[in-house]
C-alpha cells in the first residue's frame, strides 16, 4: 500500500542556513562532481535495496554516518515539538537524490582531490544539505496549482493527475529485479523474436548485442547489485570493476560487455552533456520541469579505471524490461516506429496470457477456466471477431480482459496545458480506432460488453444475471495512480452510456462492474492469490470498494486473506530459467563442458 512519510525539511537540520536557489548552487560548487555522483548512487542502493533491514534502520545509519551530534539533536527536537516518530521520517529518498544527481551533473566540477573529498566531515555535511535543498527543488518543479482541493474528490484527482502521476513516478518505486528479469525474457525473448524478428535484427544494429546477450549480461549486474545495504554507506562500496568482472566470464561473454556498458553507461561529463541538450534553456532555478529520461536512457554512471555504479534501481529494471525496445527505436526506419511499438504490445499481451494460464492451467475433463482471444460471429456479417485478449471465468461472473503495453510521452505529462495529459491517456487506453484499426482497451471492453448484452456475441458460460468484470491490465504501472483511472473510468462509463458513480449498472439482462485498472505487476502475483481465493471475488470486492484506491493497494490492504507474497511463481520461475540461460552465456554452457 502507499505509505505517506514525512521529509524532514531543511530549515530544521540547518537553521539559519539560506534554502534560495542561489544558496543551493553556491553549495554544490563546494562538492567535487564525480565524488558526489559517486555517494548519490550509494545513497539510492542503499535506500533502495535494503536487504533485512528496515527503512528507518537504513535512514538512521546513513544520518550517522553524514551528520554531527548537534544536528542529529536538533532532529530528535524536532520530533518531540511536532510529535513525529521518526520511524516515519525520511532525510533521504530516492525523489531527492536523483534530482540531486541532475543538479550536481550541471553545476559541480571534479576537484583536484576528487575520490577523497567525502573523507571531510564538512563535505559529508554540504552533501546532506545539498539533498535536502534538492528535496525543495524537486517539490517546486512538480506541485503546482492543479494540486488543490475543490470539494469534489474526483475532479481534483482529475486535475491533479498529471501532478500525482510525476509525484509517484520518482517518489515511489517498486525496485524487483526478478520482475524486470522475467518481463525481459517472456517480452522480448519468448514473445517478440518469434513474432517480430526485425527487432532484434534492429537492436543488434544498435547495440552490437543480442536479446539474449543483453539480457544476460544486465542480469548479472542486476545479481552483484544486491550486496548488503547497510555495508554500502561504510565501506564506499557498490561500484562494479568491469575488467575484474571479465576476468570470471567467458571469452565470448567478456567480448560483449563493451557494447553493453555503451548503451546503458554513461561518464558523468556525457550526463552533463546530455541534461543540456534536455534543457536548451538552460534553466537553473527553482521549478525546472525535468522527466528524468536522460538517467532513465543509461541508469549506469562510468567512471574512471573501468569502474560502473548504478544510478538509479529503478530505471535499471526499467532498462532489463523495456532498454532493447528504445535502442531499436533509435535506428529504426522512418515510419516503423508505430510497427515496433505494436509488435511490443503485442509481446507484453502474450506475457499477460501467459500468466494467466498459469493461474488456471487447463484439466482434461473440465472446461477451461481461461480462454485466449475469444471470437464470436457478427449476426449481420457473420465473421468471427475477437472480443477481447482473454477471459477469465468464475462463479457468477466472468473476467474481460483488455491488455496494453504502451507508454505516455513525458511531453504530455510535463506540459503547462492541464488537458494535455488527461488527452495522452484518453488517446493511448481510451479513444476509439482509427478507421480500419482493431479496437484496443477501452473501446474494445466497451464493445465486447455490448455485443454480448445485445445477443450479438456469445460466450459460453455467461447468462442473464451475472456480472462482467471490465479489467484494463497496463504495462504502465502509473495508469493506476489516482486522477489516470478516474479518467479511464469516466471514458469508460460514458461510451457504454452509463453514468460513471452508478455501478453495479445493468446492461439488459446482465450487470457491468466498474473498470478496474490493474497492472501487469499485479497480474505477477496474482497465481499465488488464486491458490487460497477465487479472483472473481477479488475483482467483486474490489469493485465494491470503489475506484479511490488502486488495485494494488487493495492487494496489499488484504494480504493476509489473499496469501500474497513478494514475487509472483510464475515470476520466480520465469526469472531463474533466464538466469541459467544466462550462466550458460556468461560462463560457457555446463553442456559443452560436459
Amino acid at each position: 500500500m502507499t505509505r505517506v512519510r514525512t521529509f524532514i525539511p531543511h530549515d530544521v537540520v540547518f537553521p539559519g542556513e539560506p534554502s534560495t536557489f542561489e544558496a543551493f548552487r553556491d553549495l554544490l560548487r563546494t562538492l567535487s562532481r564525480t565524488d558526489t555522483l559517486m555517494w548519490c548512487a550509494r545513497f539510492n542502493h542503499t535506500l533502495e535495496n535494503r536487504g533485512h533491514h528496515d527503512e528507518h534502520f537504513i535512514q538512521n545509519r546513513a544520518a550517522r554516518r553524514f551528520l554531527g551530534d548537534v544536528h542529529l539533536e536538533r532532529i530528535n527536537a524536532w520530533a518531540r515539538r511536532e510529535r513525529r516518530s521518526l520511524a516515519g521520517t525520511r532525510m533521504f529518498s530516492r525523489v531527492q537524490l536523483v534530482e540531486l544527481t541532475c543538479w550536481v551533473a550541471l553545476v559541480c566540477e571534479d576537484h583536484p582531490d576528487d575520490g577523497n573529498t567525502f573523507e571531510l566531515e564538512s563535505t559529508r555535511v554540504g552533501f546532506t544539505r545539498a539533498a535536502l535543498l534538492a528535496t525543495e527543488a524537486w517539490s517546486a518543479s512538480v506541485y503546482d496549482e492543479r494540486f488543490g482541493s475543490s470539494g469534489d474528490p474526483i475532479s481534483d484527482r482529475v486535475r491533479a493527475a498529471a501532478v500525482l502521476r510525476r509525484a509517484m513516478a520518482i517518489s515511489s518505486s517498486r525496485v524487483d529485479l526478478l520482475e524486470a528479469i522475467a518481463r525481459g525474457a517472456s517480452i522480448f525473448d519468448d514473445a517478440m523474436r518469434s513474432r517480430r524478428p526485425e527487432l532484434e535484427r534492429l537492436f543488434r544494429e544498435a547495440s552490437g548485442l543480442t536479446f539474449d546477450e543483453y539480457l544476460a549480461i544486465a542480469s548479472a549486474l542486476a545479481m552483484l547489485y544486491t550486496a548488503d545495504a547497510a555495508d554500502v554507506l561504510e565501506s564506499n562500496s557498490a561500484l562494479f570493476d568491469v575488467s575484474r568482472i571479465g576476468e570470471h566470464l567467458c571469452p565470448a561473454a567478456r567480448s560483449k560487455v563493451p557494447a553493453f556498458l555503451d548503451l546503458i553507461s554513461q561518464t558523468p561529463e556525457e550526463l552533463a552533456a546530455a541534461l543540456q541538450r534536455d534543457d536548451p534553456d538552460g534553466s537553473l532555478r527553482w521549478g525546472v520541469k525535468r522527466s528524468y529520461r536522460v538517467v532513465r536512457d543509461k541508469p549506469l554512471l562510468r567512471v574512471s579505471r573501468g569502474r560502473v555504479i548504478v544510478l538509479d534501481p529503478g530505471m535499471m529494471c526499467d532498462a532489463i524490461s523495456t532498454g532493447p525496445l528504445f535502442a531499436a527505436l533509435r535506428v529504426a526506419p522512418k515510419g516503423f516506429a508505430n510497427t515496433l511499438f505494436g509488435a511490443f504490445g503485442n509481446g507484453v499481451e502474450a506475457y499477460v496470457q501467459r500468466l494467466a494460464l498459469g493461474m488456471y492451467p487447463a484439466a482434461p475433463s473440465l472446461a477451461p477456466r481461461v480462454v485466449l482471444n475469444p471470437t464470436s460471429s457478427t449476426k449481420k456479417k457473420g465473421e468471427a471477431e475477437e472480443l477481447c485478449d482473454l477471459v477469465i471465468h468464475g462463479a457468477g461472473g466472468i473476467a474481460l480482459v483488455e491488455t496494453k503495453g504502451v507508454f505516455i510521452r513525458d511531453e504530455d505529462v510535463l506540459s503547462a496545458d492541464p488537458a494535455a495529459f488527461p488527452n495522452a491517456i484518453r488517446k493511448q487506453y481510451a479513444n476509439p480506432p482509427s478507421k480500419g484499426d482493431r479496437a484496443k482497451g477501452v473501446p474494445q471492453l466497451v464493445r465486447a460488453i455490448s455485443r454480448l448484452a445485445s445477443g450479438d456475441a456469445q460466450l459460453v458460460g455467461l447468462r442473464a444475471g451475472m456480472t462482467i468484470y471490465p479489467v484494463l491490465v497496463t504495462l504502465d504501472d502509473l495508469v493506476s495512480a489516482p486522477g489516470t483511472r478516474d479518467i479511464l473510468h469516466a471514458a469508460f462509463a460514458k461510451a457504454l452510456g452509463a453514468d460513471a458513480g452508478r455501478f453495479p449498472f445493468r446492461l439488459r439482462s446482465i450487470y457491468v462492474a466498474q473498470l478496474i485498472v490493474m497492472t501487469v505487476a499485479d497480474v505477477e502475483l496474482l497465481d499465488r492469490v488464486v491458490e487460497t481465493t477465487e479472483l472473481l471475488d477479488v475483482l467483486r470486492e474490489y469493485a465494491k470498494a470503489g475506484p479511490a484506491h488502486s488495485f494494488h493497494d487493495h492487494l496489499v490492504a488484504n494480504q493476509t486473506a489473499y496469501g500474497v507474497e513478494i514475487h509472483g511463481r510464475q515470476v520466480t520461475e520465469i526469472a531463474e530459467a533466464a538466469m541459467d540461460r544466462a550462466k550458460d552465456f556468461l560462463f560457457g554452457s555446463t553442456e559443452a563442458d560436459g
